[in-house]
């Protein structure tokens, strides 16, 4: 296993559990916009605030 493949692991298992991007940007010394742009398809849940306002309105 290669160092880059274990730094995707860990990065995609904090996402998936649900830790905040701005934490796991600094555990892997990036920013969180690369964090949200390369891993956040692995919790869609960040995006459901956006969803539930709208269907609110309805």
């Amino acid at each position: 296993m290669t160092p880059h493949i274990l730094r995707h692991t860990f990065a995609t298992w904090a996402v998936m559990d649900g830790v905040p991007f701005s934490k796991v940007a600094m555990a892997l010394g990036t920013t969180e916009k690369v964090v949200e742009q390369v891993y956040g398809h692995h919790c869609p849940e960040h995006l459901m605030s956006v969803v539930e306002s709208v269907s609110r309105r309805r």
